[in-house]
C-alpha cells in the first residue's frame, strides 16, 4: 500500500474510534438524567402540572440526544 493509503486508513480508524468513545461518554450521563427524571415523574402527584411538564420535557430531550 502507498503511504497515502495507509495514512488515510489510520485517520479513518482514529476518527471512528473517537466517534464511538464520544458517543458512549455522552450516553452514560444522559441515561442517568433519564432515570432520575422518570423516577421523579412517577413520584409526582398529578396536580403538580408544571413540574410534570418539565420532567416530560427532560425525557423528550434526552431521547432526542440518544436517538437523533
Amino acid at each position: 500500500m502507498s503511504d497515502n493509503t495507509e495514512e488515510f486508513l489510520e485517520i479513518t480508524r482514529i476518527k471512528e474510534e473517537f466517534i464511538a468513545n464520544a458517543s458512549h461518554e455522552l450516553k452514560t450521563p444522559v441515561a442517568s438524567v433519564r432515570l432520575a427524571a422518570e423516577s421523579a415523574l412517577r413520584s409526582l402527584k398529578l396536580k403538580d402540572g408544571m413540574a410534570k411538564s418539565f420532567l416530560e420535557q427532560i425525557l423528550r430531550l434526552q431521547i432526542m440526544m440518544i436517538f437523533p
